[in-house]
């Protein structure tokens, strides 16, 4: 057996301690892919459950994905999961009545995002192609700002 200085001794223990925290970055790497592997096989499940059933109770889902997190990382997540917006068909007579109603005027004008939620009560429905059309649009509502900022009203 070889005697060693304990300079050198030190120096070995740096080497295992530097080999060490290489080894537990490769482990947590391979360990992050497979959560992913794993979270997109979920992500898939639960897209083909929430298409075939839409009573799916998305809370309790939310709340084990949540247990899940918290149980393998030992941290606080937020876990949100929502179903897509599915564009619905609108009528613009029918927009502009319900803006009137709801007063949607240059004083109080809304978001497009609040628009679809008024005329589909906030049922997670969003205007379709129509909507986008800039020439008939501006036949039916007023607007000011420009693109996530603009406002409509009649």
């Amino acid at each position: 057996m070889t005697k060693r200085t304990a300079s050198q001794l030190v120096k070995e223990i740096e080497k295992s301690k530097q080999h060490l925290a290489g080894l537990e970055a490769a482990l947590n790497e391979e360990s992050l892919k497979e959560v992913n592997v794993c979270i997109d096989k979920l992500t898939t499940a639960l897209a083909i459950t929430m298409l075939d059933n839409n009573e799916l109770d998305l809370k309790a889902v939310t709340q084990r994905l949540k247990k899940l997190l918290n149980a393998t990382c030992g941290k606080d997540h937020e876990v949100k999961i929502e179903k897509k917006p599915i564009p619905g068909t609108f009528d613009w007579k029918t927009l502009v009545a319900k803006m009137k109603t709801n007063n949607v005027d240059k004083k109080n004008p809304a978001s497009r995002k609040e628009l679809e939620e008024l005329y589909f009560n906030g049922n997670n429905v969003i205007f379709n192609q129509r909507f986008n059309s800039k020439e008939e649009r501006e036949k039916h509502l007023k607007s000011e700002g420009t693109a996530k900022n603009k406002k409509y009203w009649v």
